[in-house]
């Protein structure tokens, strides 16, 4: 029995804790992610850390990541026990650290750090016919600022904005009204993979729900009043 006992005892814990693109207490990960700790499969609670997974004295213990929640990318790995003191080795390109030793009543800590995916938006516009004309855009959301297209062959002003490495969230972009009376807008589309961003085409407005790495394309179409389509015939 006291040798029984002892086995149970001996030997220390790894625990992993989850976090969003830097270790801090505001950077927690969250339920959901899942590791092999050492042989023992363990998924984080809410507050991104799993349950102590006890192991006998000894080295060689690896702790890898085995279910990455969609929207993230691997970042880093590292383990250190009860005094601050590095252990194990880290090997990112596999999403695990290796090598872990463990003494008797060692407690061992891994942060495991995944990236927030980030997104982009971009807008087009598309006159009809080409033309110099400028037209204003207002914005709203964190990363986004207002701007200016026109559809013509001058670079000065490009007919593409793009804005990049945007957080998941919900964003605006609305074509002013009053600067342009000689065009109509007569089509507003948005490309969405997840195809939850909407239109709103009377007030020129386009409502986007950015979900994390996404990347979502609204084409503003505006055609010059009185201009009929149609092709000449010799």
């Amino acid at each position: 029995k006291l040798a029984a006992f002892a086995s149970q005892t001996c030997g220390g814990t790894i625990t992993v804790n989850k976090y969003i693109d830097s270790v801090g207490p505001d950077s927690r990960g969250g339920a959901g992610w899942t590791y092999n700790i050492a042989g023992t499969t363990k998924t984080t609670d809410s507050n991104g850390q799993t349950d102590a997974v006890h192991v006998s004295a000894g080295s060689n213990y690896t702790v890898t990541e085995t279910n990455m929640l969609s929207g993230y990318s691997y970042g880093s790995a590292s383990c250190k026990n009860q005094n601050g003191v590095s252990v194990g080795t880290p090997d990112n390109a596999n999403k695990k650290v290796t090598g872990i030793t463990i003494s008797d009543s060692d407690i061992i800590s891994c942060d495991f750090i995944n990236i927030l995916n980030k997104g982009s938006i971009t807008i087009i516009k598309d006159s009809q016919p080409d033309s110099s004309q400028d037209f204003g855009f207002t914005t709203t959301g964190d990363g986004l600022s207002n701007f200016s297209l026109d559809d013509d062959d001058d670079a000065t002003l490009l007919n593409t904005k793009t804005f990049n490495n945007l957080l998941p969230g919900s964003y605006t972009v609305t074509e002013a009204s009053g600067d342009f009376v000689s065009w109509a807008l007569t089509n507003l589309v948005c490309e969405d993979p997840t195809n939850d961003s909407s239109v709103d085409k009377t007030n020129r407005e386009a409502s986007i729900n950015l979900a994390a790495g996404e990347n979502v394309t609204c084409t503003y179409t505006n055609t010059m009043k009185g201009v009929i389509g149609g092709h000449k015939y010799e």
